[in-house]
């Protein structure tokens, strides 16, 4: 049985985009990557990405957090895979005021189809709390995540493997060649999936 699912996206386009729901000053969150879109019951602004791909989390502060910052939504979260990426220190002087910039940077990978808010951003320090803006994101399956980038769409399940061996009647201890064989369809590799693990054996 075949089932469909249809997703209300509006205004889509491939790009890096920085979708907030608002402004807060010394702290700021970031997504980049994946497709603009409206959320059907409050037409908020929503990110929808696709299913075991990768993007990055920005959080944006006036100074240097240290272990005080945590992102609520992003770090243990089971349904991502999320690594910390490196800290990015910035600093202006204009008319001999000074602004400094620090970004933090996360990788993260969804792993489960469904809809998530990442954020906020918070900081617990001596200068008190800080909260940052929250990000709504939408996972979905590369198949329909590609059927929204104008793209095919076609099942990811396109992966095909079979075990060949040289010998059907061998006697104990005797080596035999196994041979495995993986079959695309030119979708599957091509976006970084990785091929089926055999035991302790190795694919190429």
């Amino acid at each position: 049985m075949k089932s469909t699912k249809t997703y209300w996206l509006r205004s889509l386009s491939i790009a890096v985009l920085f979708i907030s729901t608002g402004v807060y000053a010394g702290l700021e969150l970031h997504f980049k990557g994946g497709l603009k879109g409206k959320t059907e019951d409050t037409n908020e602004p929503i990110i929808v990405v696709a299913q075991g791909d990768e993007y990055s989390v920005q959080v944006i502060s006036d100074y240097d957090c240290g272990d005080a910052l945590t992102v609520h939504g992003v770090e243990n979260a089971a349904a991502f895979d999320v690594s910390r990426g490196g800290t990015n220190s910035s600093m202006t002087i204009i008319n001999g005021r000074t602004t400094s910039r620090v970004t933090y940077t996360y990788t993260v990978r969804p792993l489960v189809v469904g809809s998530y808010n990442l954020g906020p951003a918070i900081v617990d320090d001596e200068n008190g709390r800080q909260l940052s803006n929250m990000v709504k994101v939408r996972v979905v399956e590369p198949a329909a995540y590609d059927k929204f980038a104008g793209k095919a769409g076609v099942q990811r399940q396109a992966l095909k493997c079979s075990i060949q061996v040289d010998a059907h009647e061998v006697y104990v201890g005797q080596p035999i060649n196994l041979k495995i064989v993986i079959e695309d369809d030119g979708n599957v590799l091509e976006r970084a999936l990785q091929p089926p693990h055999f035991g302790s054996l190795t694919a190429e």
